[in-house]
C-alpha cells in the first residue's frame, strides 16, 4: 500500500541523487587536483544512502516529479564561472541539509540512519572555506556573490515549496512557513559570517 511516506521517502532519493549529479559536475570543473578530490568524496558521500532505500522513480511518481523540479532548479541557476559554481554548491548543500533537519522525522521509524547519512552527503564546511578564500579582500567579486547566492536562496526556497506540495508528510501545510524561515534565517547566518549580504 502506498503512503505519505514512501512519497517522502522518493524526494529525499531523488535529492540525493539530484545531489551526486551536482557535485560531479562540479568536481569536473574544479580547478585544482584538492577541490576535485573534496566534490568527488561529497559526490560518493550522496548516493551512499541510497542502496538501502527502495523508491520507486517512476517518470509519473512523485519521485519522477521531484527529479524535475531538481532538474529545473539546476537550469535556473547556472553559474557563469568557478566562483559562481562554489557559491551556488554551499548554498545549495547548506539548505538541503536544513531542510533535511525539517522533514526527517517522516522516515525516522523506517531509516533511523538516513539523518546522519544525509547529513554526511549533504556537509559543506570545507565549501566554506574555499569560498571565504576566494573572496577574501576582493570586494567586487563579494558583491557579485552576494547578489548570485541571493538568487540562488530565492530558487532554493521555491524549490522547497514544491517540494512540499509533492509530499506533504515532508512537511505539513501548517508548519510550511515556519520551516521556510528557520531554513532562512540560518542561510543568512551563513552568508553573513561568510562577508556576504544576505
Amino acid at each position: 500500500m502506498h503512503t505519505e511516506t514512501d512519497d517522502a521517502l522518493q524526494v529525499v532519493s531523488a535529492a540525493l541523487m539530484a545531489t551526486f549529479s551536482h557535485l560531479a559536475d562540479d568536481a569536473a570543473h574544479a580547478p585544482t587536483y584538492a577541490s576535485q578530490l573534496r566534490l568527488a568524496q561529497l559526490a560518493c558521500a550522496a548516493v551512499r544512502p541510497l542502496s538501502t532505500l527502495q523508491a520507486d522513480h517512476e517518470p509519473r511518481s512523485v519521485g519522477g516529479q521531484a527529479r524535475r523540479v531538481f532538474a529545473d532548479f539546476r537550469a535556473r541557476t547556472v553559474p557563469q564561472d568557478w566562483p559562481e559554481r562554489l557559491a551556488k554548491t554551499y548554498v545549495a548543500l547548506a539548505v538541503a541539509r536544513d531542510v533535511l533537519r525539517e522533514v526527517a522525522a517522516p522516515l525516522a521509524e523506517r531509516y533511523p540512519d538516513l539523518a546522519e547519512q544525509s547529513e554526511a552527503a549533504w556537509a559543506s564546511a570545507d565549501l566554506a572555506e574555499d569560498l571565504a578564500a576566494l573572496i577574501d579582500g576582493d570586494p567586487r567579486l563579494t558583491a557579485r556573490l552576494s547578489l548570485w547566492t541571493r538568487r540562488v536562496m530565492g530558487e532554493s526556497l521555491a524549490v522547497a515549496r514544491t517540494i512540499a506540495t509533492l509530499a506533504p508528510a515532508l512537511m505539513p501545510s501548517e508548519g510550511i512557513a515556519a520551516g521556510l524561515a528557520r531554513i532562512t534565517r540560518a542561510h543568512s547566518a551563513r552568508m553573513s559570517a561568510l562577508g556576504l549580504t544576505p
